[in-house]
């Protein structure tokens, strides 16, 4: 099934029906296999960046991205409820992979979920029917990767620096909530359980956005 999103902040209502993830934060990884090949993974297997130039490149696989700019976490559900942290770069814009690099004049990055089916060779439209649910900044907005069109979130005020995941796999939920102060950001809504496994994805083509998943709770 495909999340058709819904919003909005913070109702009150809206938190009763769907209460903050209380449970512990999910302790997670990346998994440097389907990582783009322009993307460095750090030593600790929790940050990504764009990789300097001289880098060695890596080979080519059926699970590796090869024009978003992603990387998956190592660990997937396909049940339960979990959270997941990830701090990211003020001011952030993310395309497409349509997108040309020669127009991106900010730092770029994407946060969220993908199923297992996500598409990893040719192009990629980020948003729910491509089993992506994320969300990215812009010109120092943030905006939920909704179709047909992006949706702005929180107004004039700027992206989170932490951002908190929250699936809620039987439910069929991908919310956002910033980190800090644990507002409610954005909620993506399925009629049902999402149907296949669910990994953390990050996405990054600018050397000022870096991400880095924050490590989760003993």
């Amino acid at each position: 099934l495909l999340p058709t999103p819904i919003l909005r902040k913070g109702s009150r209502l809206q938190h009763h029906l769907y209460p903050f993830c209380v449970h512990s934060q999910a302790d997670l990884t990346l998994d440097p296999r389907t990582a783009h090949r322009d993307l460095l993974i750090s030593s600790d297997y929790r940050g990504v960046s764009l990789a300097p130039p001289g880098t060695p490149v890596p080979l080519d696989s059926p699970e590796r991205f090869d024009r978003l700019r992603a990387v998956l976490g190592a660990q997937g559900f396909a049940s339960g409820r979990h959270c997941w942290e990830v701090e990211t770069a003020e001011g952030a814009c993310f395309r497409d992979s349509l997108a040309k690099d020669e127009d991106a004049g900010e730092s770029c990055y994407a946060v969220g979920a993908a199923g297992e089916s996500v598409t990893r060779k040719g192009l990629i439209k980020l948003c729910p029917s491509e089993a992506i649910w994320a969300v990215e900044g812009r010109g120092g907005r943030l905006w939920a990767l909704t179709a047909p069109e992006p949706t702005l979130l929180g107004g004039a005020r700027p992206p989170p620096q932490r951002i908190r995941v929250d699936l809620d796999w039987e439910r069929g939920r991908v919310a956002f909530y910033d980190g800090r102060s644990l507002d409610l950001l954005f909620a993506f809504q399925a009629p049902g359980p999402l149907g296949e496994r669910v990994f953390p994805l990050l996405c990054t083509c600018d050397p000022r956005a870096p991400l880095r998943i924050v490590p989760g709770e003993a």
